[in-house]
């Protein structure tokens, strides 16, 4: 059993031509956590996920940003570190999914950055624990 989820990473492939769009870290609420949680530990699939601080740092050179409060059909892959109860073993993870993207608050303006994402229509590809 999983407990707390942290290093949160998302890399976006736009589907269906699986063209790599980058790579941001993002922080999650509690709520939001628990959804990942409930999933890692009881196989729940969240109705939603809403990233907060998304901040891309990997864009291939002719990334264009989304417009805001679109939907986007998009493959994410979510990388974590997710802590084992009762330890402090924090294994990576992967969670793949398929989904739409929506861009919902840019961040002061900022052209890449956004105060919050949400993650709907969730499908589950995958969940595996990355060798160390």
């Amino acid at each position: 059993m999983y407990d707390k989820i942290t290093n949160t990473t998302l890399d976006v492939f736009a589907t269906p031509t699986r063209e790599y769009v980058g790579r941001a870290k993002f922080s999650l609420s509690s709520k939001d956590e628990l959804k990942l949680l409930n999933l890692l530990n009881y196989n729940v699939i969240p109705d939603s996920l809403l990233l907060l601080d998304v901040v891309p740092y990997e864009i291939p050179i002719n990334y264009v940003s989304p417009t805001l409060f679109k939907n986007y059909p998009s493959e994410v892959i979510i990388s974590a570190n997710a802590k084992i109860s009762g330890s402090d073993f924090q294994p990576p993870i992967e969670i793949r999914l398929n989904c739409n993207i929506r861009g919902r608050q840019s961040a002061h303006g900022t052209l890449h950055e956004y105060d919050s994402m949400e993650l709907s229509n969730i499908k589950l590809l995958d969940i595996k624990q990355v060798r160390l």
